[in-house]
């Protein structure tokens, strides 16, 4: 054991200046990661197809292979009012935002489920 603290007395300002090399980059590496880390959300919207144009079998010539145009908006009119960023975003924009920021989730979800029901009777009329 003895040789070992010999070794490490004489060459403890070389060990010094690593660690401070070592613990000063890391301070400075883990600095840059922290300004530069951001949070984000998103939501994935991806388009199904409605039940009754998809094909089931792609060789049955009495079923569509095409959606209308209008079919496939009102299609996805309806699967972007499921989402709650959509509805969040809706309702962010009108005049029940500032009560919804100061709201407790479980409030937030009934205005949501209101909103919501709101919506989706005018998007059920135009199929």
């Amino acid at each position: 054991m003895q040789p070992y603290l010999t070794s490490a007395r004489r060459y403890r300002w070389w060990v010094a200046a690593i660690l401070a090399v070592v613990w000063i980059t890391g301070l400075v590496a883990a600095y840059a990661e922290y300004r530069t880390t951001y949070e984000s959300r998103a939501t994935v919207w991806v388009l199904r197809a409605s039940p009754e144009l998809a094909a089931s079998n792609p060789t049955d010539p009495s079923v569509p292979l095409v959606q209308t145009g209008a079919s496939q908006q009102a299609d996805l009119l309806n699967q972007l009012l499921q989402t709650r960023s959509f509805t969040e975003d809706v309702v962010g924009r009108t005049s029940l935002a500032p009560a919804l920021q100061g709201a407790a989730d479980r409030i937030a979800g009934q205005v949501f489920a209101c909103v919501k029901q709101k919506l989706e009777a005018p998007a059920a009329s135009v199929r």
